[in-house]
């Protein structure tokens, strides 16, 4: 596990959701922000780390985009039910 999840432990609420962790930071605003830090992992893979709400752009650059707490949740649904679906084509 790496220092980040150590040193920064104080800074974030941790929430269990559907076998990932939701880590929000104590500033956030319950409201869509550009501002919030989510992060989300899965349980069993703690460094494999995903930042909610970055938008990757190669002509523009990085940035933020508003979210909250619902977006996590539903970004954990979707990739579940995506798992999900690739598990069932499999057993095909």
């Amino acid at each position: 596990m790496n220092n980040f999840h150590n040193d920064h432990k104080d800074h974030f609420n941790e929430i269990f959701y559907k076998n990932y962790l939701i880590k929000s930071h104590i500033t956030n605003v319950y409201y869509k922000s550009p501002d919030n830090l989510i992060l989300i992992s899965p349980i069993n893979d703690p460094d494999n780390i995903f930042v909610l709400g970055i938008d990757h752009d190669r002509m523009l650059g990085d940035r933020s985009v508003p979210h909250n707490l619902e977006d996590a949740y539903s970004y954990i649904d979707w990739v579940t039910e995506i798992k999900n679906t690739i598990s069932k084509e499999k057993e095909q």
